[in-house]
């Protein structure tokens, strides 16, 4: 049997619920305990369910003077460049959580150097807490979620095909964060490699 892609929704709306996950019982949207702000409320079994956002680790991968990104295999962004990134699961620690998406989508042992920034985003119920982050080898191997991986030198950053305004922001911050610290180093332009 083939195995067939299928784009799977993530996001929903707490109205989009319509059952408690531990009994089965419908739920109902109540004010609990902030006018204004209702939860999903099962009275069979007495669960209120939380709609907490995802949160998302990313990394600005660097090997030496380059850049990680990979060009996404799925929507969003299908065929566009993007930063390592992927969800921390429930009860996982977002260090491992990044250390695990970087061996997952590319094969590579990463070293987390520091959190650079948190973006969040309220309208699509997630949280991205940024990292910067250095590669402890150079070998791509991606997973299905990539066509390809690359470490693009600073100077030939693909802007105008990243697959998200965030991913471009924060590439803009960290470039101008290491211009000022005098930590960027740039290529000439025949170092390829």
């Amino acid at each position: 049997m083939e195995a067939t892609s299928v784009a799977y929704q993530w996001q929903y709306d707490k109205a989009d619920l319509k059952y408690c996950p531990r009994c089965g019982a419908p739920f109902t949207l109540e004010d609990v305990d902030i006018p204004g702000q209702p939860q999903l409320v099962c009275h069979a079994c007495k669960f209120v369910f939380y709609l907490d956002p995802k949160l998302v680790v990313m990394a600005i991968v660097t090997f030496g003077p380059r850049v990680l990104l990979l060009k996404r295999a799925k929507e969003p962004g299908k065929g566009k460049w993007a930063l390592l990134a992927g969800f921390v699961e429930r009860g996982e620690d977002p260090f491992a959580a990044l250390k695990r998406e970087a061996q997952e989508e590319t094969g590579l042992e990463i070293k987390i150097e520091k959190v650079f920034k948190v973006n969040s985003f309220p309208d699509a119920g997630m949280v991205q807490l940024i990292f910067e982050a250095t590669a402890l080898n150079r070998q791509i191997v991606t997973n299905a979620e990539s066509y390809e991986g690359r470490f693009f030198s600073w100077e030939e950053l693909p802007w105008a095909e990243m697959a998200f305004e965030a991913t471009r922001q924060t590439l803009h911050e960290f470039i101008m964060e290491k211009r000022n610290g005098a930590g960027l180093i740039l290529e000439s332009s025949g170092g390829r490699g």
